[in-house]
């Protein structure tokens, strides 16, 4: 069990996104409300994480303006072939919802997500790791990839700040390779790990990259990407994707 504002004990919340990243609309049940701080015992929503922000929605006709998660516990996994990050597990997730709203704890509720917000996510999130393993074929050293200092996954691009200059002259031959695997066309695969299923792999021929977030199933699904770079100050550098295609 795990505790919210210190005072009512929850238990983690079911993320029904991990196997059904798809699924538009679910029933929950309430178990937790503090004025517009909504709890269930499960969802469909993408609690803000990972460089990728929060899915959008309603609980019943009650608009969802944000989610965020409480922390469960910090796990930490080895494997020989890729470097896995720390990762909170078990958490509970908070829907922050408009104010005014009526639902009661205890109360059966629809969950519906805004579908066009969540795919174009879905769509940036999986653009993102092409662009991270181009960056880091293109800009890599003895092995190594360029520092990244984060991310950044939203409705308009998708991005990654560099300790690094990064050269702008070969931006095209990043922008050469996110292009050629994703017109391979080819399945994204997300393979949870054994320890725990809210850590995954995301894998594509063989790429590997450990991520959490919400992704497509075929890499036609993202289309042509538009990949720029910019400096922020002196130590930055900045690179973006941006899809050419907005589907819903």
């Amino acid at each position: 069990m795990f505790i919210l504002d210190n005072q009512t004990p929850l238990p983690p919340t079911e993320k029904i996104w991990i196997d059904q990243p798809y699924l538009t609309e679910c029933e929950a049940t309430i178990l937790h409300i503090k004025d517009n701080y909504i709890v269930t015992d499960c969802t469909i929503f993408y609690a803000e994480s990972g460089g990728q922000v929060a899915d959008q929605g309603w609980i019943n006709d009650t608009r969802v303006i944000d989610v965020q998660k409480q922390p469960g516990y910090l796990i930490h996994i080895k494997r020989v072939d890729v470097d896995v990050p720390s990762v909170q597990i078990n958490t509970v997730v908070v829907h922050i919802v408009e104010e005014g709203h009526s639902l009661q704890i205890g109360q059966k509720v629809n969950m519906r997500l805004n579908w066009s917000l969540r795919y174009i996510h879905m769509r940036y999130h999986s653009a993102s790791h092409f662009l991270y393993h181009a960056v880091s074929s293109i800009y890599g050293k003895d092995g190594k990839s360029p520092y990244t200092r984060g991310c950044y996954i939203y409705s308009e691009s998708a991005r990654f700040d560099y300790a690094d200059t990064l050269d702008s002259s070969l931006i095209p031959e990043v922008s050469s390779l996110v292009n050629d695997l994703i017109a391979k066309g080819e399945n994204i695969i997300m393979e949870p790990d054994p320890n725990t299923k809210e850590i995954s792999y995301w894998r594509y021929g063989n790429i590997i990259i450990p991520c959490g977030g919400t992704h497509v199933c075929n890499a036609m699904e993202i289309g042509p990407v538009q990949v720029k770079r910019k400096k922020v100050g002196k130590t930055t550098t900045r690179v973006y994707a941006y899809l050419s295609e907005r589907k819903n």
